[in-house]
């Protein structure tokens, strides 16, 4: 068995196709992706945002309140994307004409003035070759700011008066002498006296604090190197393919030597399998090593889980590249073109293609749930992103249970297809 070993490993590196498919091509396509995807961080920049703004009397008025204590704490540090940075960069000016020609000059994005009691937003729209994504989502941010606190601000107004015309009405009816209306004047009493208490004791002992409802902040990109490694997991196939090839009698000459020799065929595949899934985790750990450290990507999964769920991919794709192995009647080219296919396929409904092909991939996922645990490119992606998206590992081992699942089914599968192999010569 150990000559069945070394016999694995020299065939890896000198068969090409085996290290480009199973080792080079992940490393690649994940280099591909980290240049593509180095800007976008750059691009979805919301920080220092020149804004000006019209300090007239309008602008200090007692309707212009919110929006004015909305802008003064936006250009406060730390509420820009950049640590330490503020959203808005504010300037003032006496009159609208001046703010108007810094926008036009291009020194502010837009003016906020005050008039007739309602907020007025200028901004120089870009358009053709001006239109890039930074100033889009800069004059999204800008106008998102006003449109919310007009909503908040007339949400809030809406209520107080409509508590103000509640409490006129208890008044009235506690002067008429009714006992239940001044029950629940009291109540109100009570119940203001204890919103203002609470907001006081957390503004003072800090008790308001940020929290995240998933365990990593959402990344669209991060995704694309969790379906990566889906993909990445099926290319590995190849190694098993190859093994399981060379100890049949009828699929390759090596085969056929081989099964003349002293050692049973039994030992002879369990030798090459072994082999085959040392050599695939080794090219998984080593693609995870150059994503982490030679590129620098922060995959926000704990290591160990995601190291953990590797050996089980590796051998999931021995198993499955033994079950192509063990077919009759195929070429070895075109089993590895099969193989290929199976991971090219299985990554396409991971969502490795590009935005649309993640949409398309998810919506078959809320159709038919079922394929999720199917298709071991998307198995193995989900469990990887369920590490980095969920506290709990409910996900994490559901998903590795489908491909334990798989595995086992592609383990008797092979049993099956290499027991009923009959030659009458070798």
């Amino acid at each position: 068995m150990g000559s069945e070993f070394a016999s694995v490993f020299k065939r890896f590196f000198r068969v090409p196709g085996l290290l480009v498919w199973s080792l080079l091509f992940p490393c690649i396509l994940a280099t591909l992706f980290s240049v593509m995807f180095s800007g976008l961080d750059e691009l979805g920049i919301a920080a220092n945002i020149p804004v000006v703004v019209v300090a007239d009397e309008g602008w200090g008025s007692e309707e212009a309140e919110t929006l004015r204590s909305v802008v003064a704490n936006l250009a406060e540090p730390d509420t820009g994307t950049e640590e330490g940075e503020p959203l808005l960069t504010v300037r003032e000016v006496p009159t609208l004409d001046e703010a108007e020609d810094l926008v036009e000059s291009g020194d502010a994005l837009c003016a906020l003035s005050f008039e007739d009691g309602e907020p007025r937003l200028s901004m120089r729209m870009s358009t053709g070759s001006d239109a890039n994504d930074t100033t889009r989502i800069r004059e999204m941010v800008v106008k998102t700011v006003v449109d919310s606190t007009l909503q908040v601000n007339a949400a809030v107004n809406g209520s107080v008066e409509d508590l103000r015309d509640r409490i006129a009405a208890l008044v009235a009816k506690a002067q008429a002498g009714d006992q239940a209306a001044l029950d629940e004047l009291l109540r109100l009493q009570d119940s203001a006296s204890t919103i203002e208490d609470h907001a006081r004791r957390a503004s003072e002992a800090g008790h308001v604090r940020e929290v995240s409802l998933t365990k990593n902040a959402p990344d669209q990109t991060i995704r694309y190197y969790y379906a990566l490694f889906g993909m990445a997991v099926l290319l590995t196939a190849n190694i098993g393919l190859v093994a399981i090839v060379n100890v049949r009698a009828g699929g390759s000459p090596v085969g056929a030597r081989r099964n003349v020799g002293g050692i049973g065929r039994v030992r002879l595949a369990i030798a090459a399998l072994l082999a085959a899934w040392i050599l695939a985790f080794a090219c998984l750990v080593i693609g995870y090593a150059y994503i982490s450290l030679v590129l620098r990507i922060d995959l926000g999964a704990d290591t160990l889980a995601f190291l953990g769920a590797l050996p089980l991919g590796a051998a999931l794709a021995t198993a499955l590249g033994g079950v192509v192995g063990a077919l009759p009647a195929l070429s070895e080219r075109a089993r590895a073109g099969f193989v290929t296919a199976i991971g090219c396929v299985g990554a396409l409904f991971a969502g490795l293609y590009g935005t649309p092909c993640m949409d398309f991939a998810d919506m078959v996922s809320r159709v038919a749930p079922w394929t999720s645990y199917v298709n071991p490119a998307k198995a193995i992606s989900d469990a990887l992103f369920a590490l980095y998206n969920y506290d709990m590992l409910g996900p994490y081992w559901h998903s590795l249970a489908a491909l334990a699942a798989f595995t086992a089914a592609c383990l008797a599968i092979m049993a099956a297809l290499m027991r009923r192999n009959s030659l009458a010569h070798l």
